[in-house]
């Protein structure tokens, strides 16, 4: 059996991105809204500030826009005063805008009702 870190998720996002320094790398955070049977979960994405090949504009707001994100599990874990702590990142390397959000200004549609093959995601 093939051990598979990545993801692939479609969601609302619901904050803009927040610039933080993680040792030495920069990264980008938001949150986005996914919904999982009847309940709506809030996941933290990552985005590492490349300077060749962004995965998005960072200074762009996409709060409200429905998308569709693909990326990978990264992991690891460091002693502090005698306490290991673990963490995981979900670290997104490909981002498509579905809708432009809850109000889509050319269609009408409202994001929540937009469902989308997964034969036709772009990834």
């Amino acid at each position: 059996m093939a051990l598979n870190n990545s993801f692939r998720l479609i969601g609302t996002i619901i904050t803009p991105f927040n610039k933080v320094k993680r040792g030495k790398y920069n990264v980008y955070e938001v949150e986005i809204e996914v919904q999982n049977g009847k309940s709506i979960q809030t996941i933290p994405l990552t985005f590492y500030a490349k300077t060749a090949n962004p995965v998005t504009d960072y200074t762009r707001d996409l709060t409200g826009m429905q998308v569709a994100v693909g990326g990978y599990i990264q992991g690891n874990r460091y002693s502090l005063q005698d306490k290991v702590i673990h963490y995981i990142y979900m670290v997104v390397n490909e981002l498509s805008i579905i809708s432009k959000g809850f109000d889509d200004m050319n269609t009408g549609v409202s994001a929540q009702g937009i469902l989308i093959p997964d034969d036709d995601l772009p990834f």
